[in-house]
């Protein structure tokens, strides 16, 4: 199934190419579909009717959706699927449901698989993918009904200041070690690419080795999500608002601070964010993002004065000029990332009523009107003055 969907890929691919050269319009779906039809029954491709026939035509749906977004530029054009760069996969976008301990798969049949939590919802496509160390999984989307978020004050916010020393620390005073699982495996990792480069290119020696340092690199993998996981649903199962830093993480695995970059794709703060952000939304509350501009290091959460000194990474305390007191550097940035974050809470709820309730006030404390329509204004050849209402 997965070398049926990367031959009709690259065959209409090409196809779309040529007929463009050709007419210089577009293949549609139904077009690209109806071609699907009578490239099947020809004698060279008879084969792919041994494939499930809706998982080619999501094939198609996939290219279509491929050159809108390269003529959108939300990607780059579309290539060509070789065999040693892609990895086997296919979707199916329905027909495919779970049998205890299996999953029935259109013309492959049951399948045993480990099934890692419970399924909730309805069931609308699945997609199965071999992973490079020969495992094959599968991912299913789910439709279901998420609830609606708070928009009740916030009962237990945390601010988050993310690091390298320290992966995290909360607004609370908790500071959590990273767990550095990449750091560990880099010996072992050393080894086994050093007996890959030594295999004969092409061979069978060189297929195991290769296997071997996929192995390696899984686990870290693995070990990392099922880390990521734990610790984000820890915080997500006690905290309504959880408020973190934008910040910018492809410019910072790109650093040129020695060891900086390969810290920061370790700890996978990224990866840590997005868990934050869905299972936020999943539980009907709220995650807020303080921008990567605000001094939340340089400034003191108890008399709320800037320093006048910026201090460098290697500094981890200090003490405040005006009031004297001394912080802890990541617990003085969470707690001011909390309090900014729950200053974003507070405005966009007045923005929210004020702009539907005639007797609440704005921030500047006066009162606020409704939006009214807007009549259109015609203007006069013999005068400089317009005619209707002014804008609001």
């Amino acid at each position: 199934m997965a070398g049926c969907r990367r031959l009709v890929w690259n065959h209409f691919l090409q196809r779309r190419k040529d007929h463009y050269q050709e007419t210089g319009k577009t293949l549609s779906v139904g077009e690209m579909s109806r071609e699907l039809a009578l490239l099947k029954q020809h004698p060279d491709f008879i084969f792919l009717n041994e494939c499930d026939s809706q998982a080619l035509q999501q094939v198609l749906r996939d290219l279509h959706t491929a050159f809108v977004n390269f003529f959108e530029k939300r990607a780059e054009f579309p290539r060509r699927k070789s065999k040693k760069r892609t990895r086997n996969s296919f979707r199916i976008p329905q027909r495919i449901r779970l049998e205890g301990d299996c999953v029935s798969i259109p013309k492959a049949g049951l399948v045993e698989i480990v099934r890692h939590r419970e399924l909730a919802g309805e069931i609308k496509s699945a997609t199965i993918k071999q992973e490079p160390s020969g495992t094959w999984t599968i991912t299913f989307v789910s439709h279901f009904e998420a609830p609606d978020l708070e928009t009740s004050a916030p009962i237990s916010p945390i601010g988050l200041d993310a690091g390298l020393s320290t992966f995290v620390t909360t607004s609370e005073g908790e500071k959590t070690d990273p767990p550095k699982f990449y750091r560990k495996q880099e010996r072992k990792l050393r080894k086994v690419q050093r007996q890959h480069s030594r295999k004969q290119k092409d061979s069978r020696n060189k297929a195991k080795a290769r296997k071997k340092v996929s192995l390696v690199h899984a686990r870290v993998r693995h070990q990392r999500h099922d880390w990521l996981h734990k610790h984000s649903y820890k915080l997500t199962s006690t905290h309504d608002l959880i408020c973190v830093e934008d910040l910018a993480i492809s410019a910072l695995v790109k650093t040129k601070l020695r060891g900086h970059s390969k810290s920061w794709q370790d700890v996978s703060w990224g990866a840590f964010r997005r868990q934050l952000s869905y299972k936020q939304e999943w539980k009907g509350q709220r995650l807020v993002a303080v921008s990567r501009w605000y001094p939340s290091s340089q400034e003191c959460h108890v008399c709320h004065q800037r320093s006048e000194i910026k201090f460098d990474l290697s500094v981890r305390e200090w003490t405040c000029q005006f009031c004297h007191t001394v912080h802890d550097r990541d617990i003085n940035g969470a707690i001011n990332v909390r309090d900014e974050g729950l200053r974003i809470v507070e405005r966009n709820s007045i923005a929210i009523v004020a702009s539907g309730h005639l007797e609440t006030q704005n921030v500047c404390g006066t009162g606020v009107r409704l939006p009214k329509r807007k009549q259109s204004v015609s203007k006069q050849k013999s005068s400089d003055c317009e005619v209707g209402s002014p804008p609001l």
